[in-house]
């Protein structure tokens, strides 16, 4: 069996969409789970967007340390996403829910300037406006669904 055919069929498409699940299951179940499980599944996704959040921020660190200029304002903007993430993890599900829906978007504006710059490959913010709309749109169901 040849492995490395299978590997090529792996895409950061199928990835990235692979990783809205968690959230479109999290944000359902706070409009149809039981009113008792709102809070706990609400943590549940800011706990998953933080996660991600915090991966996307890793994204811009990554291509910052392949920079030679320093000081580099790429470190800055690859920390505003653990930084939100973390903040989101310690507030109320309500307020949790909102602080990670503008971080998602900051990180959107964020991947618009790497492409503008030329540091990111041409097929990734065309992903990330997909998948960003799809999280924001599930962390305002979670938010405002009920």
């Amino acid at each position: 069996m040849n492995t490395g055919m299978h590997w090529r069929r792996i895409s950061p498409q199928w990835l990235g969409f692979g990783g809205l699940i968690p959230f479109i299951v999290l944000a359902a179940l706070t409009l149809v789970g039981p009113e008792g499980w709102k809070d706990w599944v609400s943590g549940g996704l800011i706990a998953y967007g933080a996660v991600i959040l915090s991966f996307l921020g890793g994204i811009t660190w990554g291509l910052a340390v392949t920079r030679e200029r320093k000081p580099n304002p790429l470190f800055l903007a690859s920390m505003a996403p653990f930084l939100a993430a973390w903040v989101a993890l310690l507030l109320p599900p309500f307020p949790g829910l909102l602080l990670l829906m503008v971080a998602f978007l900051g990180s959107l504006v964020n991947d618009y300037l790497l492409k503008q710059a030329g540091l990111s490959p041409g097929w990734f913010f065309s992903l990330r406006v997909t998948l960003t709309a799809i999280v924001v749109a599930c962390l305002a169901i979670a938010a405002f669904g009920n």
